[in-house]
């Protein structure tokens, strides 16, 4: 018999392996709640939740981002080098949020300040608004006056000082290059790079951009068909993705009324 392959291994390590039930095993649970029923031992309610239910919109789409995410970064992976350790192996397609003392630590790590326009450059101070953790790895956006903006991606790096490396992009003060929804509804792709830093000799995608005023979450689709998770606040939206891979021009926003759904994806990317 054939060995899975390493797409299908990714897939199955998203959840634990389930207890095989039979079709007469689940007759019997069945009967069993319906008799407790009819005899007034379990009301309708604590019934339901031994009944097994069909997960809520979000979470079967935060489910299914984890895999589509996780096809994306094995299919980068392999393709660089198929026998080598994952050099990303930490990474989430669902991010998690950063301490405040961890956000001050990447600001340290991260350049403070970003070149302006012109002949005679002046430097632009940036300072912190969203920080997002995959893994090990870290990403934060950081603003400046003039919408200049900084997205910085902290790799560990034992070799360093500071035990981490960084990569970062931004925007030319000034540039106009910062634009926002129409929609309070809508997202905007602002910049999206693919960089290899040298310590690892993987490439990452970073990417950022801007949501209305009533978005609360995104969901960005890759140009595969895959998406991801990003970290949103305050009108802004950071996410990287292991490989060079393409956002798409579509994305799944939540918004402040808990309502769901599709839009397209505005760029300013030219």
């Amino acid at each position: 018999m054939s060995e899975k392959s390493t797409l299908l291994r990714g897939v199955g390590a998203l959840k634990p392996p389930e207890p095989d039930v039979t079709e007469a095993d689940s007759r019997a649970l069945l009967q069993r709640v319906n008799t407790r029923i009819a005899d007034g031992a379990t009301s309708r309610e604590e019934a339901r939740r031994l009944t097994p239910y069909q997960p809520p919109v979000a979470t079967r789409r935060i489910l299914a981002g984890a895999a589509a995410a996780a096809l994306v970064a094995v299919g980068a992976l392999t393709v660089s080098n198929y026998d080598s350790a994952p050099a990303y192996a930490g990474w989430t397609s669902t991010p998690t949020g950063v301490a405040s003392t961890d956000i001050g630590v990447m600001a340290q790590i991260c350049p403070p300040e970003i070149p302006g326009p012109g002949p005679d450059v002046e430097m632009i101070p940036v300072t912190p608004l969203l920080a997002e953790e995959r893994g090990p790895y870290r990403m934060m956006l950081s603003l400046g006056e003039s919408d200049a903006y900084q997205v910085c991606l902290t790799l560990p790096d034992d070799e360093s000082d500071p035990g981490y490396y960084p990569v970062a992009m931004g925007s030319v003060p000034g540039s106009g290059t910062v634009t926002w929804p129409d929609d309070e509804d809508g997202a905007l792709l602002l910049e999206a790079n693919t960089y290899t830093p040298p310590i690892t000799s993987d490439p990452v995608t970073l990417a950022v951009g801007t949501v209305g005023s009533a978005v609360e979450a995104l969901t960005v689709h890759t140009a595969d068909g895959s998406f991801v998770e990003a970290t949103v606040m305050d009108g802004w939206w950071i996410v990287w993705i292991p490989g060079e891979v393409a956002i798409g021009d579509t994305a799944s926003v939540v918004t402040d009324d808990a309502g769901e759904m599709d839009v397209t994806l505005g760029s300013s990317v030219s």
